[in-house]
């Protein structure tokens, strides 16, 4: 990618043993122990959410993922039609022949990513900047599922079909995607950082076979 713009403290039943010592007790006689009690498990209250509300909270969270993923470098990994896929982006500090984008699928496809929003952690954070530099709504819904708080987003690019993401979280910052357009769907981790370097290599092999084609 060129310099261009493109993630009920459940209660135990605590067993409550309580003496019971009766007065006067005779040398035969023992300390006796209450039958036991339980306490009914509590749960967590399910968390619900506007879609306004939805809204707003995510795009602080696509916000810190992406400028947590250009920072340290991302790695996505999962399978697309059955078949290993790894995207990978470095910082730009870090880019080789100023490239720091690209994405590997077995078993010998190597190929640039030339926009951000090739990147899962980082394509609805640019859906958003670009609606706010344009002073419009964001084409985007997005939805929250208190039962696994999980944010969900569709998309529509007309033509092109209509995209369905499915966001996990750790710790405030994007860590999976569920994404589909139609029929395509691909399920991808998010690691931060760390970066290995086979990972590293996937860039320098997507680089060199494309300025190859340019020979």
């Amino acid at each position: 990618m060129r310099n261009k713009r493109n993630s009920c403290a459940l209660l135990l039943g605590i067993m409550i043993l309580v003496p019971s010592i009766s007065g006067c007790a005779g040398p035969a006689e023992t300390a006796a122990v209450s039958p036991s009690a339980s306490q009914t498990p509590s749960q967590t209250p399910i968390v619900t959410k506007t879609a306004e509300q939805a809204s707003i909270d995510f795009v602080e969270i696509a916000k810190q993922s992406c400028f947590r993923a250009q920072k340290l470098g991302v790695v996505e990994a999962g399978t697309y039609a059955g078949k290993e896929l790894r995207m990978v982006m470095v910082p730009k500090s870090e880019a080789y022949l100023d490239y720091n984008a690209a994405y590997f699928q077995a078993p010998d496809t190597y190929e640039l990513i030339w926009e951000i929003t090739g990147i899962n952690s980082c394509a609805a954070y640019f859906t958003f900047s670009m609606a706010e530099e344009a002073g419009q709504p964001a084409n985007i819904q997005v939805s929250f599922d208190g039962t696994d708080s999980t944010y969900s987003t569709v998309e529509d690019f007309g033509e092109a079909g209509i995209s369905k993401m499915k966001y996990t979280l750790v710790d405030g910052f994007i860590s999976s995607v569920q994404s589909s357009i139609d029929e395509n769907k691909t399920e991808t981790s998010v690691t931060y950082g760390n970066l290995t370097a086979s990972d590293i290599q996937i860039i320098k092999t997507a680089v060199d076979r494309y300025n190859k084609t340019l020979d």
